[in-house]
């Protein structure tokens, strides 16, 4: 994953910035702190907070596996420790022996880190997501139709049907929840690591997105005009991330985000075309 920098008059500022960058919650977060928010005398020599943030990896290791390695180890070195001293050719034909053992069990460990990345397949997950989203649809729309599809280790999965609109709720709030309660349940199935896993119904995500790209270009083109700052209603971070992408294509213009979530809100104003959160 590649790593951002992101900025703010506190260190929590800073980490609500990258995560409108980012488009991510705070628990898929990973950051290092470079500089720590300072402040000035009579607003002179104040510094902002900057951290170095990156979407966190998803562990390819149960923890329990981890450990039980950790130990093998242990107990390898203990017996290692244990043995007679031997003469000089013995001992560097045993460091050449143990190089060569490290060797293969790192080659052996990195191979089997890679087929442990997920507790379930991928389709299997995807699996669990329609099986729990069938159960719940079947009590207002028979109709309704369930599909996955799986890109860049990302599963996406669509409800279609007549009556869909009830899973979506106001400004898709009743799709929201009902994504965390997917979410939640096929991790609780699939007994660990999980893959991400996006819900979409009746195509609201890709509509909402082309319109609030829209909505933004015309935002921008009227701060261009007049010069005014423009502060939009609270949003969620997955729409302010669109504003923020979107105006970041746009010369002249900048974005920031101000407050904390729920009530959390993009600021459009001329400058630079960049995307952050001070």
């Amino acid at each position: 994953m590649e790593w951002i920098e992101a900025t703010g008059k506190t260190l929590e500022s800073a980490i609500e910035s990258a995560l409108d960058t980012l488009g991510v919650k705070k628990n898929e977060l990973e950051y290092e702190l470079i500089t720590e928010a300072k402040k000035g005398v009579f607003g002179l020599g104040s510094n902002e907070a900057r951290i170095r943030a990156r979407v966190k990896p998803i562990s390819r290791e149960k923890p329990r596996e981890k450990k039980r390695r950790g130990n093998d180890r242990k107990t390898s070195s203990s017996r290692q420790n244990s043995k007679p001293k031997s003469s000089a050719k013995d001992s560097r034909s045993n460091k050449k022996e143990d190089k060569t053992m490290e060797e293969t069990e790192t080659t052996s460990e990195s191979q089997e880190t890679q087929k442990r990345e997920y507790a379930a397949p991928l389709e299997t997950q995807a699996q669990y997501a329609k099986d729990f989203l069938s159960g719940l649809v079947k009590y207002f729309d028979d109709s309704c139709k369930i599909d996955s599809v799986t890109e860049e280790e990302t599963i996406h999965v669509s409800i279609d049907g007549k009556q869909v609109g009830l899973l979506i709720g106001s400004r898709g709030s009743t799709l929201f929840a009902v994504e965390e309660l997917m979410r939640a349940v096929v991790q609780a199935k699939a007994g660990g690591f999980t893959a991400r896993m996006y819900l979409d119904v009746g195509g609201y995500r890709a509509k909402r997105k082309e319109a609030l790209a829209d909505f933004a270009k015309n935002l921008a083109a009227k701060v261009k005009e007049t010069g005014r700052t423009q502060v939009l209603e609270p949003m969620i971070a997955a729409d302010r991330k669109i504003v923020h992408d979107t105006i970041a294509q746009i010369e002249g213009i900048t974005t920031t985000s101000e407050g904390y979530d729920p009530k959390r809100r993009v600021v459009v104003m001329i400058g630079e075309s960049e995307a952050s959160d001070d």
